[in-house]
């Protein structure tokens, strides 16, 4: 049996911010899961290509995402902001 207490080295460090009048659910990431699993796998290059698949699942949650700098991109965090697109 594994050990629960045993710290996964590709996890994620995130901070979510207070709601807004700018955005519905704000968060930063400082670390990213996905860019430590692609960078120990060799290919860095690829997390920024499944970073895109963000803004699809946003628009699948009936929601609109503004990011503007990743980690995977050279960031200093990934800045998550969403907006609901039908508030009624």
């Amino acid at each position: 049996m594994r050990n629960s207490s045993v710290k996964n080295e590709n996890n994620w460090a995130v901070e979510v911010l207070p709601k807004c009048s700018e955005y519905d659910l704000g968060y930063n990431y400082t670390e990213c899961g996905i860019c430590k699993l692609c960078k120990d796998e060799g290919c860095p290059a690829l997390a920024k290509y499944m970073c895109r698949l963000d803004h699809i699942i946003a628009d699948m949650m009936g929601a609109d995402l503004v990011r503007t700098k990743t980690l995977a991109e050279g960031g200093d965090m990934c800045d998550f902001r969403y907006s609901l697109k039908n508030r009624t």
